[in-house]
């Protein structure tokens, strides 16, 4: 989950681990990188980066 401002994004990381989910995480980057990284191509890339990391 992601906040500019970072407050909203640890509310909702408290409730979400209080109801009991574990794999929960606050994205540590500003607005404008995180956009830029949602854009198809750029998405596309570092999924396939990690891929090939992965092997």
């Amino acid at each position: 989950m992601y906040c500019s401002a970072g407050t909203r994004s640890a509310i909702v990381y408290l409730y979400l681990r209080s109801l009991g989910y574990e794999n929960v995480r606050i994205a540590p980057s500003n607005y404008e990188a995180l956009t830029s990284l949602l854009m198809p191509a750029k998405l596309y890339k570092a999924i396939a980066s990690r891929k090939a990391e992965q092997k």
